[in-house]
């Protein structure tokens, strides 16, 4: 799907959509005003700079390792 199939069928959802909430979402989301950063709370911000305080000190865990893990725990 090339950028112009993918923007006319984003169109169509926004405009099939009666979810005011999703609509607001998207707005926010496309939105030039502001930065997401200062859209976020206190407790999201923590939890960035925890993680890159964590990232940072080489306590990292290999992607392969959490999808073996995910894939454990909701394995059916």
């Amino acid at each position: 799907m090339n950028i112009h199939e993918t923007k006319l069928e984003l169109v169509k959802i926004i405009l099939d959509t009666k979810e005011e909430a999703l609509l607001e979402q998207v707005k926010e989301i496309l939105s030039p005003e502001g930065d997401w950063w200062d859209k976020l709370n206190a407790q999201e911000k923590a939890a960035i700079d925890e993680g890159l305080a964590q990232a940072n000190r080489g306590e990292l865990i290999p992607h392969e390792q959490v999808m073996e893990e995910i894939t454990k725990r909701f394995k059916k």
